[in-house]
């Protein structure tokens, strides 16, 4: 059944093959004397050849192929799944229950694979490489607390865990289904794949969808728009009352997509969604400070400041577990940022982050230090309205907490 699945695929390769390895094997013949002859000298540049070898690989645009899904389901579960909506164009085959995770996918180059087991969760798993790592490592809990997990880079699963799920109903169903496509999809960023992965036709994802128009790359990515949209349909249709493991995986990934794919979505979408996932995940910091960063960029700052409470004492309740200096990363924002209302909103979520790991008597000298660092950051020049937006945010958690704001915001300015 696996084979087969290949077939279609590797009959279209052929010719295009023959072609892109006959332009292939110069350069690449050339890599490996060299590399013979620097590793015997110093074996640490391994890794830069590697790099090399894989931008090298990318210029020669070999074919890709479609989305690979294995699955290893009881029959219903299977059958719920498959028959469920879907966005992407994917192929499914089933895998053998007694094999290792890593060995299947790693066998027939698979994108993700779905099981259920005795002898543990329902899972997703995607593909997972030494030196190329996902990252994020279950969408069933948060990334660990830290700025970077508000606002992240990237946001590829390594597994999606369903605990104690055992009977699918169909909506669930659905919701698998599509989280199965994102995760297979992220499986493909550029940072998860090396040539290896490229020459079994697994290209990576790339948003230059003017290189790559009319291609199955280009459905790739149009894919991944169109499966994280129906997950935010499903995340804003829901009530929020005891998620199930399914949604709660569903608003921490598209919480964290559209947050930082900012130009995929209009505003007023890219809200909606974001605040949904707040009410499905109300005890999580990261959705409700991604809740402020966006209000303030859609400029309501009045359920902005509402936001900045609720997020400052949820993320108060869980300082313990931030992970990295906040206040560097504050810093670099303000020093770094480009002019745009995202970027008030992502520096109001810093500052309210800074303020929760502040004891609550020190936040005056804190907006303070603020004050001058809001002065002089160069994308804030000719913008004292939002300096003063900023210093509001302080203002705002002080009063939250009982105290009388002893500063005023006329020095900000």
């Amino acid at each position: 059944m696996i084979r087969s699945a290949h077939r279609a695929w590797a009959r279209g390769l052929v010719g295009p093959a023959f072609a892109a390895t006959s332009r292939a094997i110069a350069p690449v013949a050339d890599l490996v004397r060299r590399l013979s002859r620097t590793l015997a000298r110093d074996p640490d540049r391994l890794g830069s050849f590697r790099d090399a070898a894989v931008r090298r690989f990318d210029t020669l645009h070999w074919p890709a192929a479609p989305i690979r899904i294995g699955l290893d389901l009881p029959w219903a579960f299977a059958q719920a799944v498959l028959n469920a909506p879907g966005c992407a164009r994917a192929r499914f085959v089933p895998i053998d229950p007694t094999a290792d995770d890593r060995a299947i996918l790693n066998r027939h180059g698979l994108d993700a694979i779905l099981r259920q087991t005795h002898a543990g969760p329902t899972r997703i798993v995607t593909p997972d490489t030494v030196g190329r790592n996902a990252a994020w490592f279950d969408w069933a809990r948060p990334t660990p607390l830290s700025y970077a997990s508000v606002f992240p880079g990237r946001i590829d699963p390594q597994l999606v865990t369903f605990s104690g799920l055992t009977r699918v109903g169909q909506h669930d169903a659905r919701t698998i289904r599509l989280l199965l496509e994102a995760a297979a999809l992220l499986a493909r960023t550029p940072a998860r794949l090396g040539i290896t992965d490229r020459l079994r036709g697994r290209q990576p994802i790339d948003f230059r969808l003017d290189r790559w128009h009319g291609t199955t790359i280009a459905h790739h990515v149009q894919s991944l728009h169109d499966v994280m949209r129906e997950l935010g349909k499903i995340v804003c249709d829901s009530s929020g009352d005891s998620p199930s493991p399914a949604l709660a995986a569903a608003a921490r990934a598209v919480s964290a997509w559209y947050v930082t794919a900012d130009w995929l979505a209009c505003e007023q979408i890219r809200r909606r969604v974001i605040e949904a996932a707040v009410r499905v995940l109300p005890d999580e910091p990261e959705p409700a400070l991604r809740a402020v960063a966006i209000e303030f960029a859609d400029l309501d700052d009045d359920a902005a400041m509402r936001s900045v409470v609720r997020a400052e004492r949820v993320m108060r309740e869980h300082a313990h577990l931030a992970v990295a200096d906040t206040g560097a990363f504050l810093q670099s924002e303000i020093d770094c940022g480009v002019a745009g209302p995202l970027t008030v909103g992502r520096v109001a979520a810093g500052i309210c982050m800074l303020c929760a790991l502040t004891e609550p008597d020190r936040l005056q000298f804190l907006s303070q230090d603020l004050a001058e660092d809001l002065r002089f950051a160069p994308w804030l020049i000719g913008c004292d309205a939002d300096a003063r937006v900023l210093i509001e945010v302080v203002r705002t958690i002080e009063r939250a907490h009982g105290q009388r704001p002893a500063f005023t915001l006329d020095t900000a300015a």
